[in-house]
């Protein structure tokens, strides 16, 4: 994550593969990434100051067989979280993980 002054304030090192997309939830303080890696990830974000977060990852979910190549929040009140596999006719969806 950088910060708008451009600061490197915290590295994602839970993929064994490039990440392919990060999305953050657009009220509450996670965010989701996805890799090559056929993993999709969400993190728990907290600190007061932007020097000072505490970056947790709290669900990492594979889908088998399948790089995962983009990731948002959707669903009733942005609760779930919807992926994008490569070269393949539908998303995958987890309901009310966040």
């Amino acid at each position: 994550m950088v910060s708008t002054e451009g600061v490197v304030v915290c590295e994602i090192a839970s993929h064994s593969r490039q990440i392919n997309a990060i999305c953050s939830h657009p009220s509450k303080s996670v965010f989701a990434s996805c890799s090559d890696d056929t993993f999709m990830n969400v993190y728990e974000v907290s600190g007061d100051k932007i020097e000072k977060l505490d970056v947790n990852l709290i669900i990492a979910s594979k889908v088998n067989d399948y790089m995962l190549t983009g990731v948002c929040f959707g669903g009733a009140g942005n609760n779930s979280i919807i992926a994008v596999p490569y070269d393949f006719k539908t998303c995958v969806v987890w309901n009310n993980i966040v």
